[in-house]
This record gives structure tokens, C-alpha cells and sequence, in this order.
């Protein structure tokens, strides 16, 4: 038995015998003089390098995964430290917000403070210097007040005088004007004229006049020995501005003292005063006064034409007298007769105008909705009585009192 000196390695599991061999002979590993390991070393060279590759790869992918792992490790740690240091800044930039807002609120509470406090001195100091300017003020207007007052109360004395003044001739002109117009066609033997005499009593500081004379003739001379009657006639009006309204009875005294000092025989008044007296009545007699009568100013005229009509039955009366050669004492009381028929035919049926229109008037005010009927129906009553006054002296008889006084001469 030999020993095999001459292998070679094929792989990992297969010996080549190099040599002439036979049954029996051993290898002796230690003894080997020719070792082919080039196989297994190549083998070897390429299983490292596959296993280095492996593993190269295996530590590049650990590596890479690592890095990964650290890269997000790192960003989770750069983001949990960012977000620490955020929350960190902002619970610090709160605690400073918190702190700056109190600052604010703090120093904007003593700003207001002061600024009430400045504005609550400021405005005592204005409510001051007002009063002050107002107490000021207030002297210079009583003292201005007190001028312009007592101007205003001369140039409204002024003006009052002169407005009434102007007023009461506008209301002369106006019945001037009536009486020159309805004289065209009426009015014979009478005249219509201005009195511009004063007279003085003994007892009067200054004379007084009536503003105007009516007067009615027997024919047209004129003749004063010839007047059958006359009227002293007044008129007033007012400014329906003025504050001192006057009454007509304000006028009843002087115009009653004109109508004697003038030697009228009637007196008349023409008023456009107390124009809204619920019992006005466009002619009615003063019962205080003897004949005084007062008129509204449209019922003028037709108060002078009955006067005119008694006027003229007056002389019918009077021519009749002188006819028949009446003894004195008799021909007076016929006249005094006469007087009571006058009186009775013009006072009395004014009267009674009177009280049906202030029974009208009442009427007035209880039926409201009426008002302009029932202010006809006074024009119509008025107009009625008047034509019925009318009708009374047209058609009185001077034959009946001939009749009289032929019973007496018996």
C-alpha cells in the first residue's frame, strides 16, 4: 500500500487522484507534495465575491436603511425639536401677548381715566364759561328786550292809531260813497256831509264832533227852518288785529253828547266792532240812549231811508196840522201820538227783530250743521221786518188822525 502524494481538488466534494492509484492506498493529507487547490480557489475567489457582493449589498441595503431610519429618525427628531421649540416660542409669545394685553388694558385703563378725568374738567370748565356767557348774555337781552319792548310798544301805539285811523276812514269813505251813489236816484231833499265843528262843552277839556250830518228837508231848499229830522252819525271800525278790542257801548256816551251838541235828533252809530257777538243784529235800538241806533255798515243805507219815510210822513203830518188850524194843546198831543206810532213802528219792530234773532242765534250754536241756513233765515227776517217797517209807514193814513181832529174841532 502506497500513499496517494498527487490531488487535486475538483469542488467542494469531489477529490481528483492525479496519480496511479489502487485499492488500499491512502492520502495522507499531511504528506500531499502536489495540492491543486486552483479550482477550489477559484471557487472560492468567486464564492467571495458573490458572498462579498451579498453582503456589500446586504450592508448597502442596511446602511441605506439605516440612513433611512436615521433620516426619519432625524426629521422626527428635527420635527418633534421644532415642534418643541414652536410650543416652546408660542406658550412664550402667549405669556407675552398675555402680558402686553394686560400692559394695554392696564395703560388704556388709565388713559380713560385721565381722558374722563380731563374731559369731566373740561366740561365743568364749558359748563362754566357758558353759564357764565349765558348770565352774560342773559343781561344784555333783558336790557335789549327792555329797548326793542318799549320801542315795539310806541310803534304799535303808532301803528294801532294809525291803522284804526286809516281803517276808520276807509269805513267813512265806504258809506260816503254808499250814500253819493244811492242818492243818484234817492234821497230827495236830504244832505249827507262831513261835520268838521267841534263843540265844547263847559264841563270838557277839548270839543267833539260827530263824523258825519244827515239831514231831511220839507223841500229842496234846504232850508234849516224847513228840516223835518236829521242824524248824528258815527262810524267804527277796528284793526281786527288789535289786541284792546272795543265794545260799541264804548261809544254810546259821546256819540249820545254830538247828537245834542249838533241838535240832531237821532244818533246813529256804524260798527264794525264786536262782529262775532253770537246775538248780532244788523239794526238795533240802545235802550240806554234816547233814538240812538246802531247799524251794520250794509244796512246803512236802508236805516236813513226810514228814517227818510218818517221823515217825510212826518211832514205830511205837519202840512195837514197847518190845514186845519189845530188849536195848539190838541195839535200836541196828536203830535205826541205821532211820536208813539214813530216810536212804536221803528223801535218796536227792531225789538222784536232783536229777540227773534237772538233766538235764531241760539238755534245757531245748539245746531251747528245748520249754520248757513239759519244765517239766511236771519237775512230773510231781517229784510222781512225792514220791508214790513216799510209797508207799516207807506201805508200809514194821515186820514185816520184828520178823522181825530175833526172829532176835537166838533
Amino acid at each position: 500500500m502506497s500513499k496517494i502524494t498527487n490531488v487535486l481538488i475538483k469542488d467542494k466534494n469531489t477529490l481528483i487522484i492525479n496519480q496511479d492509484a489502487k485499492t488500499g492506498d491512502e492520502i495522507d493529507l499531511l504528506s500531499l507534495n502536489k495540492l491543486d487547490v486552483s479550482n477550489i480557489e477559484k471557487q472560492i475567489q468567486n464564492g467571495l465575491d458573490e458572498v462579498y457582493n451579498r453582503k456589500l449589498n446586504e450592508v448597502k441595503r442596511a446602511f441605506e436603511a439605516s440612513k433611512e431610519l436615521e433620516i426619519k429618525n432625524a426629521i422626527i427628531d428635527s420635527n418633534n425639536k421644532n415642534n418643541a421649540e414652536i410650543a416652546e416660542l408660542k406658550a412664550k409669545l402667549n405669556v407675552l401677548e398675555e402680558s402686553l394685553k394686560a400692559k394695554y388694558e392696564t395703560l388704556n385703563i388709565q388713559k380713560q381715566s385721565e381722558l374722563q378725568l380731563k374731559i369731566k374738567t373740561l366740561e365743568s370748565e364749558l359748563e362754566l364759561s357758558k353759564r357764565q356767557i349765558i348770565l352774560e348774555k342773559e343781561e344784555e337781552f333783558k336790557i335789549k328786550e327792555q329797548e326793542y319792548k318799549t320801542t315795539i310798544e310806541r310803534l304799535t301805539l303808532e301803528r294801532s292809531n294809525l291803522n284804526v285811523k286809516r281803517i276808520g276812514e276807509r269805513l267813512e269813505h265806504w258809506c260816503e260813497n254808499e250814500y253819493e251813489q244811492y242818492s243818484l236816484n234817492g234821497f230827495e231833499n236830504c244832505e249827507f256831509y262831513k261835520d268838521n265843528k267841534s263843540i265844547k262843552n263847559e264841563e270838557e277839556t277839548k270839543g267833539t264832533k260827530a263824523d258825519y250830518i244827515f239831514k231831511v228837508y220839507a223841500d229842496s231848499s234846504l232850508n234849516e227852518k224847513k228840516m223835518l229830522t236829521s242824524v248824528a252819525c258815527e262810524m267804527k271800525s277796528e284793526d281786527p288785529s288789535s289786541v284792546n278790542k272795543k265794545k260799541n257801548a264804548d261809544h254810546y256816551k259821546k256819540l249820545d253828547s254830538d247828537r245834542k251838541k249838533k241838535e240832531c235828533e237821532y244818533a246813529l252809530l256804524v260798527s264794525e266792532l264786536e262782529w262775532n257777538d253770537a246775538n248780532d243784529v244788523p239794526i238795533k235800538k240802545v235802550k240806554e240812549y234816547e233814538k240812538m241806533y246802531v247799524v251794520r255798515p250794509q244796512y246803512f243805507i236802508t236805516f236813513l231811508n226810514l228814517i227818510t219815510s218818517l221823515a217825510k210822513k212826518y211832514q205830511e203830518l205837519i202840512l195837514e196840522k197847518e190845514k186845519e188850524q189845530i188849536v195848539f194843546k190838541e195839535s200836541v198831543d196828536i203830535l205826541e201820538e205821532f211820536e208813539k206810532m214813530r216810536s212804536a213802528i221803528l223801535d218796536n219792530a227792531l225789538v222784536k227783530l232783536e229777540k227773534e234773532i237772538a233766538e235764531i242765534a241760539k238755534q245757531r250754536q245748539i245746531i251747528t250743521d245748520a249754520a248757513d241756513k239759519i244765517a239766511l233765515s236771519t237775512s230773510k227776517m231781517t229784510d222781512t221786518v225792514l220791508e214790513n217797517i216799510r209797508k207799516k209807514i207807506d201805508g200809514f193814513n194821515i186820514k185816520k188822525i184828520n178823522k181825530k181832529i175833526d172829532k176835537l174841532t166838533e
